[in-house]
């Protein structure tokens, strides 16, 4: 069995197409699905990986931006940064993702090529590649930013909270400064989504008052003659909110949820963070470190236990042997007090920084 790239996320792919076209088996297929382990691919035929990057290059370089991201262009132009394509990474509020063990980003070819338009030669067309690339340069300059930070550490660190924290806030800082964004649809998407949430609170309301007039013993005949009107209001909120939710379904969640946490930074930092707590905050804290290596320790014990499960050679075996070479990672990290203390410092360093700028 070919030897694997085995990366540090574990998500539910979105269609195993992109699996059983890299050659897997059908027994490593269903494992794929089942598990979601992200898989580099080596093979690129369409250069799919060189053409977004060079994209993205050109976008973050727009005039008006190009100042928030100086210091991310200039890591791509030195080449530091491989830009890969995997099978497995599902799109939720992303499409991609940094790894740090392999110090590559990772491109989800499933998610990507669920959203491009495909040339009769199976390569995605460059007018959908573009849109594509406008659509996610935030992403891409996120997954940057957690590149350009562990360069400037020094040395290897785990994922924290804090660290996710920065690289929401380098997204968001750059996309405010990004003439166009967000785009014109998801503006209008997030115009309807208002609209929704009006039309929900009416909804309840009027029920409501109908749910009242049931609950007296005795309903009066004044009672009895608002009813019908009741129902007609009802009814003419369902029709609305029917076609509110069929104008905003051919628009991208991934994108409605990144327009949102930029109106986030706009608001202010604390707006912004308490919109990203609920995305983040399962994620170890540099300001909790003992939980965090408790928590370590009982993931490095688990992936202990699967291992001794496996059988030697297959691919779940590779994907526990992974899991355990990580929890190590973790465990060592978080043993270390005094690393600890010195990437937290770090990181609010440049997170104070951040909050300063927000807003501007």
């Amino acid at each position: 069995m070919k030897r694997l790239t085995l990366l540090a996320l574990l998500l539910t792919p979105p269609c195993a197409g992109a699996a059983r076209t890299a050659g897997f088996s059908a027994e490593e297929t269903a494992f794929i699905e089942k598990a979601g382990v992200l898989l580099e691919a080596p093979p690129d035929p369409c250069s799919v990986a060189e053409s977004l990057t060079r994209r993205y290059r050109a976008i973050l370089a727009q005039e008006a931006a190009r100042k928030t991201v100086q210091d991310l262009i200039a890591l791509l132009d030195a080449g530091g940064v491989p830009v890969r394509l995997a099978y497995g990474l599902r799109m939720t509020d992303a499409f991609a993702m940094y790894d740090a063990p392999a110090d590559a980003i990772y491109l989800s070819s499933a998610s990507l090529f669920s959203r491009v338009e495909i040339a009769e030669n199976g390569c995605p067309t460059g007018e959908s590649l573009a849109s594509f690339a406008e659509d996610t340069v935030g992403v891409f300059a996120h997954e940057l930013s957690h590149a350009a930070f562990r360069r400037e550490l020094g040395e290897p660190v785990v994922a924290t909270r804090e660290d996710e924290l920065l690289a929401y806030a380098r997204e968001a800082r750059f996309l405010a400064a990004l003439p166009g964004w967000p785009p014109l649809k998801v503006r209008h998407d997030s115009a309807l989504s208002v609209m929704l949430r009006g039309n929900y609170r009416d909804n309840a309301l009027m029920i409501k008052l109908v749910e009242d007039l049931g609950a007296e013993e005795r309903p009066s005949a004044d009672a009895f003659l608002r009813l019908p009107s009741y129902i007609e209001i009802l009814e003419g909120l369902k029709k609305t909110r029917e076609a509110l939710e069929a104008a905003r379904a051919g628009v991208d969640p991934s994108l409605a949820s990144i327009a949102r946490m930029s109106a986030a930074w706009e608001k202010g930092w604390d707006a912004f963070t308490a919109f990203l707590d609920p995305m983040i905050s399962t994620r170890p804290s540099l300001a909790e470190p003992a939980a965090a290596l408790e928590g370590s320790r009982r993931y490095l014990a688990d992936s202990r236990k699967a291992l001794a499960g496996e059988k030697p050679g297959s691919l779940s075996h590779q994907v526990a042997e992974h899991a355990v070479r990580l929890g190590r990672e973790d465990v060592a990290f978080w043993g270390d007090a005094r690393k600890v203390a010195r990437v937290r410092a770090a990181y609010e360093k440049r997170l104070e920084a951040e909050r300063r700028r927000v807003g501007r």
